[in-house]
This record gives structure tokens, sequence and C-alpha cells, in this order.
């Protein structure tokens, strides 16, 4: 190597140094005991368009047991964040002192990364069952980092009280992790996705109904870029 290479060389690999240190500085956020300033700043990258990574130690409300979690920023108000974790589920985030959420945060890592989105709206679906596949179709073609889906799908049923005291006790607080907020009535069911996971659609998929009417549905399919 000549001389005049090396020194070429040289300039570039200190001029580039400084660069991806600030880069990763810049992007990455550590919260310890602060849930306030955590779902303060993880709205405001949020808003500048930037895709939130998770990372988060604490401990689940129920069980009391350690745990650490993974995933992507959903939404957040007031001291509460929810994530779509690595294993399909939504998870509500609390403070240290949490009890109503899912889980307990005590050191919260974030980092912002750049993304693109795309909305698919889908239309005409016949049933829970063809919109999982539709949407698992979706994730596979585009390679979605995160994806999930917001609508209305509802089933006609026929229940009895223990009937749907049964189907409340799956989609209660104590069990979670859905996305999907339901309205149960004496002759059928009332089912919002609110940003509902894979798990979510796989949920709905396996209930029984004499009729369903599914909405039209909005599919968010977001990749790091």
């Amino acid at each position: 190597m000549r001389r005049f290479d090396l020194a070429v060389l040289l300039i570039l690999v200190i001029v580039s140094l400084p660069t991806g240190l600030k880069f990763v500085t810049q992007s990455e956020y550590v919260f310890e005991y602060r849930i306030y300033d955590a779902v303060k700043k993880a709205i405001e990258l949020n808003q500048e368009g930037k895709l939130i990574h998770l990372e988060i130690e604490g401990y689940y409300t129920r069980s009391k047991q350690k745990g650490k979690l993974e995933g992507y920023f959903l939404d957040g108000i007031s001291g509460r964040l929810r994530v779509l974790t690595e294993n399909e589920t939504v998870v509500s985030i609390g403070g240290q002192y949490a009890y109503i959420e899912d889980f307990a945060s005590i050191k919260i890592k974030m980092r912002a990364l750049d993304k693109e989105e795309e909305i698919f709206i889908l239309k005409n679906v016949e049933n829970p069952t063809e919109l999982l596949e539709k949407v698992k179709e979706i994730r596979e073609e585009e390679k979605c980092d995160l994806i999930y889906v917001e609508g209305v799908i509802g089933f006609e049923k026929e229940s009895s009280p223990s009937e749907i005291a049964e189907l409340n006790s799956k989609v209660s607080w104590s069990e979670g992790g859905l996305g999907l907020s339901l309205v149960l009535y004496p002759n059928g069911i009332l089912a919002t996705l609110e940003k509902t996971s894979i798990k979510g659609l796989e949920f709905l998929s396996g209930l029984s109904y004499d009729r369903v009417h599914v909405g039209r549905c909005r599919v968010h399919c977001v990749k790091v870029m």
C-alpha cells in the first residue's frame, strides 16, 4: 500500500468513528424507576416517525415473578406503555408499583429506529380465520418487523350466562395480552381490534358462532429501515 493510500485510510477511520458513536448515543435511552419519563419519550419519538424497540426489566404484577420483556412500542398514556412482544402478545407496562398493568417496570431501555410503514385495507373478509390467514400472508410477503390490526368484528351467537362468564374470564385482565376489547351480549359478541396481534386473531378464530360480520380492517406493516 502506498503512503498516500494509507494516509487516506487513516483519515477515513478517524472521521467515521465519532459519527458512529454519536448515532448510538442519540438513539438509545435508559430509564430506571421513571415510567412517566419513558412514556413521554416514547410518545415523542413515535410522533417523530420512529419505530421504538424496548427492553424492559421488572416483574409480572400477578405472579410477582421477575422477568424481562422485549418488543415494540404500540402506544402509551399517563404512566402506561403498551408493547407488542416477541411472542405476539400485547402487554401493558406500568411503573415499579403497578398493579392494574400486566408488568411492573424497573428499567426500560429504548432504541429509536428509522422505519417505513404500509397500511393494507382488507374488505369483504368472510370470517376471523380468513382475516388471520391474510394477515399472516402480508407478514410473510412484506417481511414486517411489526404487524397489527385495527377493526371491528361482530359475532352472533345465543349464549347462556355461564358461557358468557367463561368467555369473559378468558379475556379478562388476568389473562390479557390479546390487544382486544370485547363487549359481551346474550346474543353475541362485539370485538374491537385495538392494535391486535396475530395471537389475538388466533383467539378470535377459535370462537364458535352462528354468524359473523367482519368490518373493514386496517393492517399495519412496519419495517425497520
